[in-house]
């Protein structure tokens, strides 16, 4: 009987410790929503991105909200529609961390502090995407941290005072990368440096 009541104070005790823990939230950028594609596929946030097999596409222009990857071997298509942030100085538009073989494709991205990031991640691809009005004292458009072997086709990115980012293409111990055929509009005068792409 007296060893029932010290397993059940136990348990008393450590059920109340627990409740005295805060519960573990991921930062969220201020006024910023997720949206998630999760490693089971799911699309997590949104009802604005519709999944066909491996191909998830925009239906509609998605505001106030970034989106975070967490599946290999998709692809994103924008279909042209609007991917926008709430402030320049705040967010990643796309988020692929540790993630290979995705495509991001089309998307039409602004407002964020870096418009596409790849951190960790191998074999991915951005193709014909539109990235402008990002965060023009420290943003990138697009920026490659610890990744490689990936392809930037035909993307759009705006660098310079008025409404575009600092550094347009940014790598940080990135190699073996492709960058062909973009279009960097620059509204201020181009400087380059060990990293840059311009």
């Amino acid at each position: 009987m007296k060893r029932k009541k010290t397993q059940l104070l136990m348990i008393a005790l450590v059920l109340g410790a627990l409740a005295l823990i805060p519960a573990v939230q991921q930062v969220k950028a201020e006024g910023l929503n997720y949206i998630y594609i999760d490693p089971n596929g799911n699309v997590i946030g949104t009802d604005k991105i519709q999944r066909n097999g491996d191909v998830y596409t925009f239906t509609a222009d998605i505001v106030g909200s970034c989106i975070i990857i967490q599946k290999d071997g998709i692809t994103l298509d924008g279909a042209n529609k609007i991917l926008s942030g709430v402030s320049t100085s705040i967010g990643i538009g796309i988020s692929l961390n540790g993630r290979s073989n995705v495509m991001v494709k089309n998307v039409r991205i602004q407002k964020f502090k870096h418009g596409v990031q790849l951190d960790s991640s191998t074999k991915c691809r951005l193709y014909h995407n539109q990235i402008v009005d990002g965060d023009k004292i420290n943003g990138f458009g697009i920026y490659l941290l610890n990744s490689s072997n990936n392809t930037l086709f035909h993307n759009k990115v705006e660098k310079g005072s008025i409404s575009g980012y600092r550094y347009g293409v940014f790598l940080d111990n990135s190699s073996h990368n492709k960058v062909s055929t973009a279009l960097f509009r620059a509204t201020a005068p181009m400087t380059t440096a060990s990293g840059y792409i311009f």
